[in-house]
């Protein structure tokens, strides 16, 4: 089960500042009672944060970030790229999820092709999908390696 939830003024501020930018996602899984609260966060102008969609799911499976990614694609980047960049934790929910939808966007992208009449070469997913890891000991190291 998963539940999302937002406003007109969360999709205006996403299709602002995070379209093509940067989003950060992070949920509190297991440390409550009731399982899992997933928030996607924006930065904006200011160098302030937002949520733009809050999400209540019972487990944070594929299937779960599946629909959540749906939901952001159907309802806030319609008509204009999404996060270029998501930041998290990238458990293995999230991974596969993110794999997942890749997989399946590449082949509802080559079924437009063939109902278009064009000739369909490539049937695997795209090389443009990646997954950078990075591991920190220490916050303070980040200020190191900021570029």
């Amino acid at each position: 089960m998963c539940i999302v939830w937002w406003t007109s003024a969360h999709i205006q501020l996403a299709r602002r500042f995070v379209s093509d930018m940067l989003a950060e996602t992070d949920a509190t899984f297991n440390t409550n009672e009731k399982r899992l609260l997933q928030c996607f966060i924006g930065i904006d102008n200011t160098n302030s944060t937002f949520e733009f969609l809050q999400a209540f799911s019972t487990a944070e499976s594929a299937h779960n970030i599946r629909f959540i990614l749906q939901v952001l694609q159907d309802h806030f980047f319609y008509d204009c790229p999404g996060f270029a960049v998501l930041a998290g934790d990238f458990g293995s929910g999230l991974s596969a999820g993110f794999a997942q939808k890749a997989a399946q966007d590449e082949v509802d992208r080559q079924k437009q092709l063939v109902d278009k009449g064009k000739q369909v070469i490539r049937d695997n997913v795209p090389n443009e999908l990646q997954f950078i890891y990075l591991h920190i000991k220490q916050l303070s190291t980040t200020k190191t390696y900021r570029t």
